[in-house]
């Protein structure tokens, strides 16, 4: 029986800082940026894209990304923009210049941090392999990160991939 009031008490004291921080509130008015230095990330993905570069490859892309510090609710772009600036890029790709996908993913990533809110961001690019490939062909799933500012890189694992 002591032991369980013992604990019982332990548990209340502890949650009591929760308790009259919840009680209190916020003192930032809705909307408004923390000013203590917080950071904030989005991460989205898009996957199967299909493009023909390399001879045409199914794509799943990966986004995290931190806004500037201090920005305003009103401020947050919609991730479907971003989504809709990178496959905008991957469609205009001239396949018969059979880029890198290194070369593709940084572009990618360098475009969208020059045109939005973001003080850091990094861009995986996972390539799957075309199913019937020439005896010649790379038959792995390969991927290609690039960062830009402080934010860890992505490092997503591949897919479980059977042929």
């Amino acid at each position: 029986m002591r032991r369980t009031v013992v604990a019982g008490a332990v548990a209340v004291l502890g949650a009591l800082p929760l308790v009259a921080g919840l009680a209190m509130g916020s003192s930032l008015p809705v909307g408004q940026a923390s000013p203590t230095g917080d950071k904030w990330d989005f991460m989205f993905q898009v996957d199967g894209y299909q493009t023909a570069n390399q001879g045409g490859h199914t794509l799943n892309l990966y986004f995290i990304y931190r806004y500037n510090q201090g920005i305003a609710d009103t401020a947050l772009p919609n991730y479907r923009a971003l989504r809709s600036v990178a496959l905008a890029y991957l469609d205009r790709v001239d396949p018969s210049k059979e880029l890198f996908w290194e070369i593709l993913d940084r572009d990618i990533c360098t475009q969208l941090a020059a045109s939005f809110p973001v003080e850091a961001i990094s861009c995986q690019m996972q390539v799957v392999p075309r199913v019937g490939l020439a005896p010649d062909g790379d038959p792995g799933i390969r991927s290609t990160t690039y960062t830009i500012g402080d934010i860890a890189p992505l490092a997503i694992p591949g897919p479980v991939f059977t042929p």
